[in-house]
C-alpha cells in the first residue's frame, strides 16, 4: 500500500506557497498602483517646490523616510515579478533585463538617499579649503576661548526648512560634562536689539534717539553708545541737523546693557529669503545652565561667551562641515557676460588639488557640465560672489553619490532589455507569419 505523502508542518514554507507569495508581491495591479502613487507624488511635489523651493520638498518627500519606503516596496515589486516566473527561457531574456535594470535605479536611489552627501564649497581667490559645508545641517560648537582646536565639542542637527513649534525641543546630547539643548529653532529670523537698564557701574550709557524730517516724519530709530555720541542731552531734547532735520532723544541710560532677541520671519512664496536660523541654546556645564540666543554665521550674534564652574566657554552657531582630506586652491575665477554684458553667461574655476596622502598636485577647471572629480566627491560649479576688495569667491556645490553608477548602469540595462524585448517579438512575428504563407502556399499549390 502507497504511503501518502507528508504535509509540510506548519510554519514552513513549501514551494508552492513561495510562488505564490511572489506571484502577490510581484502582481501587475500592485505594480500599477504604485506607481501611480509616485507619479502622483512627483507631480504635486514639482508644483510645491517651484512655489515654495527645494529644500521644503527635499525634507518633507525626498529626503524622508516615507518616500524610500515607497521606493523599496517598488523594488521588492520588480523583484518578485523577475523571481516568479523563474526559470526563465529565451524569449523572456528582454523581460529579465528590463526588471533587472529597474531594479539597479531603485537600489542606486536608495543607496543615494541612505549614504548620499550634499554640500558647498566657498572659496575666495588665492585661498585654500579643505572641508565643505553640508547644505541645510547646523552645528553648535563649544570650546575653551582661544583653544578651539585642541578641544572642541561639536553637536550637529538638521533644523528643517521650516521653524519649530514653540512646544518642540531637541536634547543633542552630552559630551564631557557639556550637556546641549536647542528650545527654539527660527528657519528665518530677524534680529531684534534693544538695551536695558544694568545696575553695574562699569556698563557703558546709552541713548535712543530718533531721526526726524523737515516735515516732522520720523525716519528711523536707534540706539547709541558713548563712542557713537558726545553730549549731554536729556529724554525730549530735539538737536537741530543740517537740511531742516532735527535729532530727538526718545531715551537714555546712564548704565546699560544691550540685550538681543529674534524674532520668526514666515517662508516667502519663492522659498528661503537669504535671513539665516536662529537658535535658543541651553548649555549646562558643571551645574551652570545658560539660555542663549545665537544666530547661525552671523560676524556678531553667531557665537557668545558664557561662565561656568569650569572656567568660560565660548559658544558658536554655525554650518556642519566635513572634513575632505584633500583640498582645493582656487587661482583664479572668470565669468563670461552675455552679449550687451547683462548677466553671467558662463562660470569657470581655476582650481588646484592638492592631496598629499595620495600624492597629488594637480591644475584642474570646473565649469559648467564639467566637474571635477576626486575621492568619490564631484564638484560643480554653482555660483559666485563678489567681495568689497575686489576678490570673487567661486562656490562649488559637491556631492557624493554612491548610487550613481548603479543609476545609469541600470538605465543602460533597461534600455538593452527593451530592444530585446521588442526584436524578440518582432523576430517571432516575423516567424510566424513566414509559416502561415508557407502553409498557404503549399495548400495552395495542393488545389
Amino acid at each position: 500500500m502507497a504511503s501518502s505523502p507528508a504535509a509540510p508542518q506548519e510554519g514552513n514554507l513549501s514551494p508552492n506557497r513561495v510562488v505564490l507569495l511572489l506571484r502577490m508581491l510581484g502582481s501587475l495591479k500592485l505594480a500599477v498602483a504604485l506607481l501611480v502613487i509616485l507619479a502622483v507624488v512627483c507631480a504635486v511635489t514639482t508644483f510645491v517646490e517651484s512655489k515654495r523651493g527645494t529644500e521644503l520638498v527635499q525634507w518633507y518627500v525626498y529626503d524622508h523616510p516615507w518616500f524610500a519606503g515607497l521606493l523599496s516596496l517598488l523594488a521588492l515589486n520588480v523583484l518578485a515579478a523577475t523571481l516568479a516566473r523563474f526559470p526563465w527561457n529565451r524569449r523572456q531574456i528582454g523581460f529579465v533585463l528590463t526588471h533587472v535594470g529597474v531594479l539597479m535605479v531603485l537600489i542606486g536611489s536608495l543607496l543615494t538617499y541612505w549614504f548620499g552627501i550634499e554640500g558647498r564649497m566657498a572659496i575666495a581667490e588665492g585661498e585654500q579649503q579643505d572641508s565643505i559645508v553640508l547644505n541645510g545641517r547646523t552645528q553648535v560648537t563649544v570650546y575653551r576661548p582661544g583653544d578651539r582646536k585642541r578641544e572642541s565639542l561639536e553637536f550637529s542637527f538638521y533644523g528643517g526648512p521650516v521653524g519649530w513649534s514653540e512646544d518642540h525641543a531637541l536634547d543633542l546630547a552630552e559630551i564631557d560634562g557639556v550637556a546641549v539643548k536647542v528650545l527654539k529653532f527660527y528657519r528665518q529670523a530677524q534680529r531684534e536689539e534693544r538695551w536695558v537698564a544694568d545696575d553695574s557701574d562699569r556698563a557703558p550709557a546709552a541713548m535712543k534717539v530718533a531721526i526726524v524730517d523737515p516735515e516732522g516724519r520720523t525716519l528711523g530709530q536707534r540706539w547709541l553708545q558713548p563712542d557713537q555720541f558726545n553730549l549731554k542731552a536729556e529724554v525730549g531734547d530735539q538737536i537741530e541737523i543740517g537740511g531742516g532735520g532735527k535729532i530727538v532723544i526718545l531715551e537714555s541710560l546712564p548704565h546699560a546693557r544691550q540685550e538681543v532677541e529674534f524674532q520668526s520671519v514666515p517662508l516667502e512664496k519663492d522659498g528661503p529669503s537669504g535671513l539665516e536660523p536662529a537658535a535658543l541654546i541651553e548649555v549646562t556645564a558643571a551645574g551652570t545652565t545658560h539660555k542663549i540666543w545665537l544666530q547661525r554665521n552671523d560676524p556678531q550674534f553667531g557665537f557668545q561667551r558664557i561662565e561656568t564652574a569650569r572656567g568660560p566657554l565660548q559658544v558658536e552657531l554655525g554650518y556642519e562641515r566635513l572634513p575632505l582630506g584633500f583640498s582645493l586652491k582656487l587661482h583664479d575665477f572668470t565669468h563670461g557676460r552675455n552679449p550687451g554684458g547683462m548677466g553671467s553667461a558662463s562660470y569657470e574655476s581655476s582650481v588646484q588639488l592638492i592631496d598629499k596622502a595620495a600624492n597629488v598636485d594637480q591644475r584642474h577647471k570646473i565649469w559648467m557640465n564639467h566637474p571635477l572629480t576626486h575621492r568619490n566627491f564631484s564638484f560643480y560649479q554653482s555660483s559666485y560672489q563678489e567681495l568689497t576688495d575686489g576678490k570673487e569667491v567661486s562656490i562649488l556645490s559637491a556631492a557624493y553619490d554612491p548610487g550613481r553608477l548603479l543609476k545609469y548602469s541600470g538605465s543602460v540595462v533597461v534600455c538593452v532589455g527593451m530592444f530585446v524585448m521588442f526584436y524578440i517579438r518582432t523576430s517571432g512575428s516575423r516567424k510566424t507569419t513566414s509559416a502561415a504563407t508557407a502553409e498557404n502556399s503549399t495548400s495552395g499549390g495542393g488545389n
